[in-house]
């Protein structure tokens, strides 16, 4: 408002006034108007705005008609173009208001003396405005520079001498703007890598406080100079005597290749960097193994002025790597040494990796010719199925014991042996690494103690069915004869002989069932599950117990692979059945007893299951009827199963795979 103020306070002549529009004929400034005039007409119809806004400065006579008047009248213009708003300043005045001063003066003024008078100060002004004032500019600008300002400029206008001081001035002062840019970079960077270096000089001390790794700096002759507080943990010194400590008297250097001779003169020759091992000699005087890494330290000049060295304590993985290395050596000499046959093979492929000298004085093989070759490719099982189902079960168990297999020697003999395996990770490959003992006497042995006890069996079954039950049989017809006789006499002692005679009739029977128990009949040809309905009435019939009998071959598939059609395995599998249920009414004193047998799926499972009071754990393996048990199980190769039932009472499972699943 003052800026409008001060333009409409301008006043020429009676009526003139300034005014301002911009290139597109808008008022900015004006007394009345306000609006577009672009297209304004004068009197004589020319578009006057038109012809300012593209002249833009210079001077322009138009007509013009003011409202309260009635005649166009002539107008003179002068106008200025501001491009820094785009602004057309305009002075406007009437010519006859703009004359009517000169009409004056030539009528008051003729005399020349006037007209003289005015051409010499018109030449003072304009030698004043020639001089004076770009002088008074080039001052102006001065003082701008010397307040900070120096992207100042004069406009140069002319080449006389004021045009060359300007275009000095001008010189001069770009090349001191560009001096102080410059100047302000240096010292903004200059700040810049004063900070990054405070920071990591911060980052440095923060890192050596918290490193666990100690940290020292030594001179030439090897006293420390620097060392952080983890180095004063390792050393368990005090700061005060570290400093005033050699590293020689700290770490155990005598044997690394004449590094003690460079600490006493120009350090590690040639190398930068360097990792050795020495001992670190403790204040406590207890020793550790510590891992260094040195390098030298220079000055600007390059010279070397010592090294600095990171401490790792090591101990652990020293002693780590002596456990591990006496291990290593405590189990190659425990493979080599042991009695037990010893093999490792990779699980996959069963190719053999490393053999003791016990595994090839069982097998008598040579280990040139078994390392590197499949176990089965060896024709070390006595067929290529029963080595595959084996290394299955390695990857299904991971660990096994105590398993029973039948191996060959080179000869062709057939062995029987007992393994204990377990899979390990070598070499990131899967191995299996197994333990083997010949058993084959051991089997003989026992085979021979089942076989003399199975003979007594029957020597006493024999007994009591050939002689004992004929004399009981005697017995009763004496007694028969005896109560004929005294029938007519002696009735009431007829009676007792008669009673006498009915319990040696139940004595004659029992004797018969014993017999039948002790050495039951072909069991093939009668029948298993004949053979375990016969057992379960017998327990019935003697021990006068419930034994429920459930057998379950609705799906049976497969006859001719039925294991149970071998007489010796269908013997031992009666037998374990056997032995259960009297192990049942002997020991457990069981009221009810259950066997459930079951041939489906290409496997045979005999279950035995009382309501006793449970076979203890202690116990478990302890008899020699559940030594028996277990060894006809491995004999039929059947898996074997004594435990405590939840329910209380005992279970005893036995399964068997049938030949068809073996095969599949």
């Amino acid at each position: 408002n003052d800026f409008q103020e001060s333009i409409l306070a301008l006043k020429f002549g009676k009526t003139g006034y300034a005014y301002v529009i911009d290139s597109k004929g808008n008022v900015i400034i004006h007394p009345t108007l306000k609006g577009n005039f672009f297209d304004a007409k004068d009197g004589e119809g020319n578009y006057f705005i038109r012809e300012i806004t593209r002249l833009k400065t210079g001077r322009l006579t138009y007509t013009w008609k003011n409202a309260n008047e009635k005649e166009f009248r002539k107008k003179i213009v002068i106008f200025n173009y501001l491009p820094e708003y785009d602004w057309i300043v305009a002075s406007s005045v009437y010519s006859d208001e703009f004359y009517s001063i000169l009409k004056i003066v030539k009528k008051i003024v003729i005399v020349s003396i006037f007209i003289m008078l005015s051409l010499v100060l018109l030449t003072s002004l304009w030698l004043s405005n020639l001089i004076i004032k770009p002088l008074g500019a080039l001052m102006n600008n001065f003082a701008m520079g010397a307040s900070g300002d120096l992207s100042t400029r004069v406009h140069v206008k002319s080449s006389d001498e004021i045009g060359k001081l300007s275009m000095y001035f001008n010189d001069f002062m770009e090349k001191l703007e560009i001096y102080n840019t410059s100047l302000k970079s240096e010292i903004s960077e200059h700040r810049f890598t004063a900070d990054a270096l405070r920071e990591s000089e911060w980052k440095y001390k923060s890192i050596l406080k918290c490193i666990h790794e100690g940290y020292f700096e030594v001179d030439l002759k090897g006293d420390f100079t620097f060392f952080n507080h983890s180095m004063l943990t390792m050393s368990k010194y005090s700061k005060e005597v570290l400093l005033m400590t050699n590293i020689k008297d700290i770490f155990d250097i005598k044997d690394s290749n004449g590094v003690t001779e460079n600490f006493d003169s120009i350090g590690i020759s040639g190398e930068n960097d360097r990792i050795v091992e020495w001992e670190l000699k403790r204040k406590d005087s207890s020793n550790r193994f510590a891992e260094i890494s040195l390098s030298t330290i220079s000055d600007k000049n390059g010279y070397q002025t010592g090294f600095s060295g990171v401490v790792r304590d090591v101990t652990l993985r020293i002693q780590s790597q002596k456990a591990l290395f006496l291990s290593e050596e405590m189990f190659s000499k425990a493979f080599h040494s042991n009695p037990s046959g010893m093999f490792l093979a990779n699980i996959e492929t069963g190719q053999l990796i490393n053999v003791n000298e016990s595994f090839l004085k069982l097998t008598g093989y040579d280990s040139a010719n078994v390392l590197g070759k499949g176990l089965i490719d060896l024709e070390f099982f006595r067929n290529k199925k029963e080595g595959q189902r084996l290394f299955k079960l390695f990857k299904e168990k991971k660990s096994l014991r105590n398993y029973e297999i039948d191996f060959c020697r080179t000869s062709g003999e057939v062995r029987q042996g007992v393994l204990s395996a377990e899979v390990l990770e070598i070499w990131e490959e899967m191995c299996i690494l197994v333990a083997l003992e010949d058993q084959t006497k051991a089997r003989l042995l026992e085979k021979e103690f089942l076989d003399m006890r199975e003979r007594e069996r029957q020597k006493i079954a024999f007994d009591l069915h050939d002689d004992l039950c004929p004399q009981l049989i005697g017995i009763e017809v004496l007694i028969e004869i005896l109560k004929q006789k005294l029938k007519n006499k002696l009735s009431d002692t007829a009676d007792y002989a008669d009673k006498i005679r009915l319990l040696v009739k139940e004595s004659i029977q029992k004797t018969r069932l014993m017999s039948r128990g002790l050495c039951p009949a072909d069991i093939v040809n009668n029948g298993f599950d004949s053979s375990l309905s016969e057992l379960a009435g017998y327990v019935e019939d003697v021990f006068g117990i419930t034994c429920h009998l459930d057998c379950d071959q609705s799906n049976v598939v497969y006859d001719e692979f039925n294991p149970l059609r071998d007489n010796t395995i269908a013997t031992h599998a009666y037998y374990i059945a056997h032995e259960a249920v009297h192990n049942a009414v002997k020991h457990a004193d069981a009221k009810n007893i259950s066997i459930y047998f079951s041939n489906q799926s290409n496997k045979i499972r005999l279950i035995i299951k009382d309501d006793g009071k449970g076979i203890c754990e202690h116990a478990m393996g302890k008899g020699m009827g559940l030594k028996i048990m277990n060894y006809r199980a491995r004999r039929i190769k059947a898996f074997l199963e004594i435990k405590k039932s939840d329910q209380g009472g005992t279970i005893v499972l036995l399964e068997m795979e049938s030949e068809m699943a073996i095969l599949k």
